[in-house]
């Protein structure tokens, strides 16, 4: 739940979100991380963010903005701003996930999502990597 710690002490210094779109990320972080401020530039494996979180942000992010978050070009660079730029141009130069998952376009009842938190690390692990496995294996199921 959000607001339930404090932001860690980072090596990165808190900077706020200044815009609508930054905030609305800061927000998602917040609520997944359980945390009661992100900052713009804060890495989101420093602020204790892992596999499942980052699937949770990803379905947050699109049920809010509408559209799908590359995960593997989060992992490459995991912060706020990053994020943004990537979500205000989806595989524009900010976008480093060249490769994408396609996905087909759908309404998931939230609870679907729900049950996200019931999977493991280990099972979300293996669903990601089935996924990617699948994707580099040219979309063969």
């Amino acid at each position: 739940p959000r607001g339930s710690h404090p932001r860690p002490d980072l090596a990165t210094p808190y900077v706020a979100p200044g815009t609508e779109a930054e905030r609305t990320v800061a927000e998602i972080w917040q609520e997944v991380l359980g945390l009661d401020r992100v900052g713009v530039h804060d890495d989101f494996f420093a602020l204790g963010g892992h596999s499942l979180a980052a699937v949770q942000i990803g379905a947050k992010i699109r049920g809010r903005f509408g559209v799908e978050l590359n995960l593997r070009g989060f992992f490459d660079s995991p912060t706020v701003a990053h994020t943004v730029t990537v979500l205000a141009d989806p595989g524009g130069p900010g976008d480093r996930g060249a490769d994408r998952i396609e996905v087909v376009s759908r309404d998931v009842p939230d609870d679907e999502l729900a049950g996200l938190d019931e999977l493991s690390d280990e099972e979300i692990e293996a669903q990601l990597a089935a996924l990617l496995a699948e994707d580099d294996g040219g979309g063969r199921a």
